[in-house]
Order: C-alpha cells, then sequence, then structure tokens
C-alpha cells in the first residue's frame, strides 16, 4: 500500500469512528437504550419554505397523520404551533412563532436526545442552527446569519471540551444519573447538562438531576477537559 493510499484508508477509519452511534439508555418513554445517531447540518443557507411547517389561521387546528416510508407521523398546526409525533407520542419536530413572528424550530426525528435547532427572522430567512440536546448542552458548530443570508459566524461547541457529550452520556450511565427525554412545559423532566464556562477560561460540565427531596438536584461539576470530578453536591431547584 502506497503513501497516499494509507492515508485515505485512515481517514476513512476515522470517519466512520466518528459516524458510529452510541448506545444510551434512556427512562422516559419505553425505558429504553437507544443508539444515537448525530444529524449533520452544514454551513449553507435555509429558508422556513425549505421545511414543512404549516401554520393556520387563529382559532384553526388542523390535525393529520402522513407516512414517511412505514412511519406513521401524527401532525398537529395551529396559527402559532407546528408538531409532529411518531406513533408513541413521541415529538419529532417542533416549529413554534407562526404567521409573520420570528420562528424557533427543534428536530429529533433522528433520536430522541439529539437534534436540530433552527431559528428563522420573520421574513422566513435562517437566523441560526446547530445541534442540541434536549438535556441543555450544545455540540458541533453553530453558524450564524445575516440580514441576506450571509454567513457572519461559526461558533465551535466542542472547542474547550475534550471530555466531550459521549463520555458525559456514559458518565450518566455508569454513575445511575437518570437521561430522560420526557418534556413538562417544554423543559426536560429530570436531568440537564450544561456545557460552558463557568469561570474566565476555564470550561466545565455541569450534571443536575433529581434527589430524593423534590426541592433540591444532585449535582455533578466535572472538568472540561479532562473529565475529571470537582465537585459533587445537592442544590437548591431553580
Amino acid at each position: 500500500m502506497n503513501y497516499l493510499s494509507l492515508i485515505k484508508a485512515l481517514v476513512i477509519l476515522l470517519l466512520l469512528a466518528s459516524c458510529t452511534p452510541i448506545k444510551i439508555k434512556v427512562e422516559d418513554y419505553h425505558s429504553k437504550t437507544v443508539a444515537l445517531i448525530i444529524p449533520r447540518i452544514d454551513r449553507s443557507h435555509e429558508k422556513m419554505s425549505d421545511h414543512p411547517y404549516f401554520f393556520t389561521t387563529p382559532g384553526d387546528t388542523v390535525k393529520r397523520t402522513i407516512f414517511r416510508g412505514d412511519n406513521k407521523i401524527n401532525i398537529v398546526s395551529t396559527w402559532y404551533d407546528y408538531v409532529e409525533y411518531n406513533e408513541f407520542g413521541e415529538q419529532l419536530i417542533r416549529a413554534y412563532g407562526g404567521n409573520g413572528n420570528i420562528v424557533f424550530s427543534s428536530d429529533f426525528s433522528l433520536n430522541p436526545l439529539i437534534g436540530i435547532s433552527r431559528q428563522f427572522k420573520s421574513n422566513g430567512m435562517l437566523e441560526s442552527k446547530g445541534i442540541f440536546s434536549r438535556l441543555g448542552f450544545l455540540i458541533g458548530k453553530s453558524y450564524i446569519y445575516g440580514e441576506k443570508g450571509d454567513l457572519i459566524k461559526v461558533i465551535d461547541n466542542d472547542k474547550h471540551f475534550k471530555y466531550n457529550y459521549k463520555k458525559v452520556l456514559k458518565f450518566c450511565n455508569e454513575h445511575n444519573i437518570p437521561i430522560s427525554t420526557q418534556l413538562v412545559s417544554g423543559i426536560t423532566k429530570g436531568t440537564s447538562i450544561i456545557n460552558a464556562e463557568f469561570d474566565h477560561g476555564k470550561y466545565y460540565w455541569l450534571i443536575e438531576y433529581d434527589s430524593n427531596d423534590p426541592e433540591k438536584k444532585n449535582s455533578y461539576l466535572l472538568e472540561g477537559d479532562t473529565g475529571k470530578i470537582l465537585s459533587v453536591s445537592i442544590v437548591n431547584e431553580r
């Protein structure tokens, strides 16, 4: 094998490794282990008309059922909301804002935990898009667009987190921290995981989940670079 062929083979192996879904135990709906297939996005511009969102006139609600392949999809549309559910009642796609307002959308059609977020301007042009989890963290690159659809900013959400989200989710499973996809009033119930800069130049994973006291949460603080446990505590519910 020559040098160029070796390089190509290594690139293919790296791509296959990056695409291999990880299996995570999820508590809600069916208490099942799901393979997380991470959605892909790129820097290309989009318009709201590129997506299936359909809003009605005020006071009207439209319910319908469609099939995508063998999958049954139930759709509910109002003047403000567009929601797609699968046959188990799990929310796949939601867009809200509607009818000339700023529209926010989320797409969890590939898996129940990690999806694509998009924000559209009132004229239907894309404002931003990125990959995020219902638990609260962002991964990969997020893209911000100007008034004319030009790309003005790229944010690398993984830059300061060598201890990545896959390791954090496995950490949760190993430490019996429940991973939930159940939504209550638009907020994921139970567990939140945030990756952020909490101190100047210092990046952490903050994991909070339900304790035996309904007024308090259990909390882990992990170093973003190594995953080292910095603190374990109980915090008051916000």
